[in-house]
Formats: C-alpha cells, structure tokens, sequence
C-alpha cells in the first residue's frame, strides 16, 4: 500500500476509523439482539398458574406437569411422543450393544 511508506499517522488513523466502526456495529447488534432475547426466553419453571412446568424430551415443548403422560422416566405432552422417544432409545441402545 503506497500510502503506508508516505505517511504512517494516516494509516494508524485508517485503522483506527475501521476498529471504532467495528465496535459501533457491533454495538448495534449486541443491543438489537438484547431487545429481540425478551422474547425468547427459556421458559419459566412455573407457568402463571404457579404450576410446575417439564420438558418434552421428543418434542422440546413445555408443559404444565399435570397435564404432562409420565412415561419412563420422562415426562410428555403425549402417547405418541412418549412411543416414539422410547423406540428411538431403544433403537439407539441396541445400536450401541
């Protein structure tokens, strides 16, 4: 870069300008970002109700644990998940055997 050798304030200025310009992007998404994360929460581990909520473990869906199948182990939205995530271990632990 011819301008390096002829002036190097100009180029530490250069530099300069792109890292501060970085740093204000990167501002802007880390607060825009911040905003947007309100919403996407981990839920709460007791719903409005004040009942306790459990995780899906075929679906990832919440739910309130009484309305919740309990099934191995596990706590499910419904027959089906609870079917399908039984024969997925099953099938995972005879693979491994």
């Amino acid at each position: 870069m011819f301008f390096i050798d002829r002036d190097p304030i100009l180029a530490f200025r250069l530099l300069l300008l792109f890292i501060l310009t970085y740093l204000v992007i990167l501002l802007i998404k880390v607060w825009f970002s911040s905003s947007r994360k309100e919403h996407l929460r981990w839920p709460q581990e007791r719903d409005d109700k004040g009942e306790e909520m459990v995780l899906d473990p075929q679906c990832q869906s919440y739910l309130a644990r009484n309305e919740a199948i309990f099934s191995h182990g596990y706590y499910f939205c419904s027959e089906e998940c609870a079917r399908i995530f039984v024969r997925r271990i099953e099938r995972g632990y005879s693979e491994k055997s």
